[in-house]
């Protein structure tokens, strides 16, 4: 089983096993997700301090959302959740904004291939509803749901950009239904469009000095190699 899933390769004349390529994609994936959460969890802190509510950071798996991180507010009353956890891709603003910016056919396959069953009697479903909903969130920049995977809550989302202009994460701030008011709605969306800005700069920043670094590695060896010769 492991052999078939490319976790191992077995040698055809000793027999032995060795590790697969799957390790070493799942190294990466490990890697990028520890870097991204480096990056994202002081914003997502000073999300929760400006706006008092829990902030969440989410990435794309395949169907669905992944709960990658969060900072909790400290009201009495207040939304958490788990790292790890993972939801349907159309349930949530979340999840929406982590696929909205696709071109309409990829929206329209992506949801062909779903099975869009109700989380909650507030779950969009109608697969018309959702590509509308999604040609919003791209004038918007950002999406807004209530009671969609949890009938007490609502969120605010908004996707997070990779230095390559794609949508690399989505960050939310979730309260329970009590808050969630159109004034209280109206006020917040400014702080969660500001983090996602943060954060997108951050990455950049990140990549920018990760190919500074390899700019100097590579001169540092140019040198080397003239001095040899």
């Amino acid at each position: 089983t492991l052999h078939k899933m490319d976790f191992v390769t077995q040698d055809r004349m000793t027999k032995k096993y060795s590790l697969g390529p799957a390790i070493a994609r799942l190294s990466t994936v490990t890697l990028e997700l520890a870097a991204l959460k480096d990056a994202a969890h002081p914003i997502l802190c000073a999300l929760r301090d400006r706006t008092g509510e829990s902030s969440h950071l989410y990435v794309r798996r395949g169907i669905y959302r992944e709960h990658v991180d969060f900072a909790e507010s400290m009201q009495e009353l207040r939304t958490s959740g788990r790292v790890g956890d993972r939801a349907p891709i159309f349930g949530g603003a979340a999840s929406r904004v982590l696929w909205a910016f696709d071109s309409d056919e990829a929206i329209k396959t992506l949801l062909d291939s779903l099975t869009l069953s109700p989380l909650t009697p507030n779950t969009l479903v109608d697969k018309e509803l959702l590509l509308k909903k999604a040609k919003k969130i791209r004038k918007a920049g950002y999406a807004v749901s209530y009671g969609e995977r949890n009938p007490s809550i609502g969120s605010i989302a908004v996707p997070v950009l990779d230095p390559e202009g794609g949508v690399a994460c989505s960050i939310s701030v979730s309260m329970p239904s009590v808050r969630f008011n159109p004034e209280h709605v109206k006020q917040l969306v400014p702080e969660v469009l500001w983090a996602s800005q943060a954060l997108s700069a951050a990455l950049g920043r990140k990549r920018n000095s990760s190919r500074e670094s390899d700019q100097e590695m590579n001169a540092v060896q140019r040198k080397k190699a003239l001095a040899a010769k």
